[in-house]
C-alpha cells in the first residue's frame, strides 16, 4: 500500500511539474520562445521510471496545451510527448541507472538529442494533419528545432546537478 501511494504521488507530481514548467517557464529564442517541458520530461525519464515519464510527458504536456489555448494539439501532444517520455526512460534510464553512464557523456547527450528530435518529427507528422498541409507543417520546423536544442542543453545542466545530489535515492520506487 505504501509503495502505491508513493508511486501515485510521484506520478501526479511529475504530471504537475511538466504542465507548470511548460506553461510558465519560457526561454526567449530567435523564433519566439521555448518552454522547458521537454527538459523535465527527460529528467523524469532518467530519474524516475518509464510510467512516470509516459504520464508526465503525455498528460502534463496535454494539460499545458489545453490550458494555453492550443486544444487542437492536445491529442498529438499526448501521443508525441507521452511516447517520448516512455522511450526516453527506457534508453536514458538504462544507460544512467543500470550501466552507470554519467549524465555528462556523449552517449547521454546523443540519446537526449535523439529524443528531442523524435518530438520534432512527431510534430511535423501531426502538423500535416492539424494544419492540413505539408508546407504548413514544415513552417514550424525552425521553432521546433530551437526548442529541441533548449531542451537538450537545459536537460544536461539540470540532470547533471540532480545526479550530483543523488536525486534517485529520494524518489526510488523500487523499495
Amino acid at each position: 500500500m505504501q509503495r502505491s501511494i508513493k508511486a501515485l504521488s510521484i506520478y501526479s507530481l511529475s504530471i504537475a511539474i511538466v504542465a507548470v514548467v511548460t506553461l510558465f517557464i519560457k526561454v526567449p529564442t530567435m523564433t519566439g520562445y521555448s518552454n522547458l517541458g521537454g527538459c523535465f520530461i527527460l529528467i523524469i525519464a532518467t530519474f524516475v521510471n518509464p510510467v512516470a515519464a509516459l504520464f508526465a510527458g503525455g498528460i502534463g504536456s496535454m494539460f499545458a496545451d489545453i490550458l494555453s489555448g492550443y486544444v487542437q494539439w492536445a491529442i498529438p501532444t499526448l501521443i508525441i510527448k507521452g511516447s517520448m517520455g516512455y522511450i526516453a526512460s527506457l534508453v536514458l534510464r538504462k544507460e544512467w541507472a543500470e550501466k552507470k553512464v554519467p549524465i555528462k557523456t556523449l552517449k547521454i547527450y546523443f540519446l537526449a538529442t535523439l529524443m528531442a528530435l523524435y518530438v520534432v518529427a512527431g510534430y511535423l507528422v501531426f502538423g500535416i494533419v492539424v494544419r492540413g498541409s505539408v508546407v504548413g507543417s514544415l513552417m514550424q520546423t525552425t521553432g521546433l528545432l530551437v526548442e529541441a536544442g533548449v531542451t537538450v542543453i537545459a536537460y544536461i545542466f539540470l540532470a547533471s546537478a540532480l545526479e550530483k545530489i543523488d536525486l534517485k535515492k529520494y524518489i526510488n520506487l523500487e523499495e
